[in-house]
């Protein structure tokens, strides 16, 4: 009876050694699992920040861009408030499918374009008009230029007597240079950066 105690007291405690093993190993792999997890997130945050300070540097360049491209013209209007700027500019559009190009070829043509920030979204956009759209103050479908916005602020600069004074809106034609001023938030804090950007034909 003695034997066959002892073997039955050896099987449990061999069990319960395999289950304090099997526990262990388990804890340890949970540990790299979460440590991986967690650099990752940090990792995927950081890019992110950097992501976002492209965007708002490619915003930037592209505004300015188009701005080089703005014309004057009475039937295409100039509208600009602190988150809104809307004005005639050169705009790269698909070929009219009744002309000798192909329908998938792009030109340039006169036209208008439109930067607005959506407060609800946290985002900004762009859409902008062929020539005929234009006329009708008919847009086609914005594209997302900057996510995660927190607010963006145009400034418009008017020259008189050799000056430039800001206005929050515009005087229903091009200004001689804008500011523009984006918010965000990243890891360390609130931010802003800011672009001033000559208008060539600008008054």
């Amino acid at each position: 009876m003695r034997i066959k105690s002892d073997k039955k007291n050896s099987r449990r405690a061999l069990t319960f050694m395999e289950m304090l093993i099997v526990v262990s190993l388990f804890s340890m792999i949970s540990i790299v699992v979460y440590r991986s997890f967690a650099q990752g997130i940090t990792v995927w945050r950081k890019s992110n920040e950097i992501v976002l300070e492209q965007d708002i540097a490619i915003f930037f360049d592209k505004i300015a861009s188009d701005l080089q491209n703005a014309y004057h013209y009475s039937l295409i209007s100039v509208e600009g408030m602190s988150s809104r700027f809307a004005f005639p500019s050169v705009v790269r559009v698909l070929a009219d499918s009744k002309s000798s190009l192909s329908s998938e070829e792009t030109i340039f043509q006169m036209g208008k374009v439109e930067y607005f920030f959506d407060r609800l979204e946290k985002k900004l956009y762009r859409r902008q008009a062929n020539y005929a759209q234009a006329l009708k103050n008919v847009y086609q479908d914005p594209q997302v230029v900057v996510p995660f916005l927190n607010e963006i602020s145009f400034k418009y600069f008017y020259a008189k007597n050799s000056e430039e004074f800001p206005r929050d809106q515009t005087l229903g034609m091009l200004p001689s240079a804008i500011e523009i001023e984006v918010q965000f938030k990243d890891q360390y804090g609130q931010r802003s950066l800011k672009r001033f950007i000559n208008i060539p034909l600008g008054f």
